[in-house]
């Protein structure tokens, strides 16, 4: 199990990768830890023991942990106070946009899609659908993959969870230098994207 944020039992927090407060008491939960109900990244008690990793589950800690940092510099710009967004893929571009009239616009890489009915991941290098200069991150995890022998990063398809979707998108920030992550609802799930340096103007 891949460790996220610390957070305090029972008291207000801030979900450090979609920016929305919660307050969870997590000695309700047996396996002392419980996910953000706004978007499913896990949320650990300062408390919990960390188990031994192999070396892919270490750099997998290690990005989600950076992606923490890198998001929650994002909130100067209102990352975790989207009212909506859009993606072009001709332009390469993300823009959202917030009630205040302001939008904010960003490259963007496509890194998988979670299919929620089915719990399962999709790399974005094995999705038609997606042009191949949004999916060039995926495919150097794909390449990653191969020449250390990660079949996580290889097979286009497996069974997965919100957790190991985020893990995915920070493993994506953290080898390709991204600025930071992103998860959009779709109508069969999510989709979890990077983003690059972000411009704030007005609609």
């Amino acid at each position: 199990m891949i460790p996220s944020s610390r957070t305090p039992k029972g008291t207000p927090n801030r979900c450090p990768l979609c920016g929305n407060e919660v307050q969870i008491d997590l000695s309700t939960f047996p396996t002392d830890d419980a996910p953000c109900p706004h978007c499913g990244h896990l949320l650990w008690s300062a408390n919990t023991v960390e188990d031994h990793r192999s070396e892919f589950q270490k750099l997998l800690a290690q990005g989600l942990e950076e992606l923490i940092v890198k998001n929650t510099a994002q909130q100067q710009w209102g990352l975790g106070a989207i009212s909506s967004w859009d993606l072009d893929q001709e332009s390469g571009k993300i823009v959202f946009y917030f009630a205040d009239g302001f939008k904010a616009v960003a490259p963007v890489q496509i890194i998988g899609s979670l299919n929620s009915d089915k719990q399962s991941w999709l790399w974005a290098w094995a999705n038609p659908s997606i042009l191949d200069p949004l999916k060039q991150q995926a495919e150097d995890l794909k390449s990653y993959g191969e020449l250390h022998k990660i079949p996580r990063l290889t097979a286009p398809v497996w069974s997965g969870t919100n957790e190991l979707a985020w893990a995915m998108a920070a493993l994506a920030a953290k080898h390709c230098g991204a600025t930071g992550a992103y998860r959009a609802e779709t109508d069969k799930g999510h989709l979890y994207m990077t983003f690059g340096e972000v411009e704030v103007v007005a609609l």
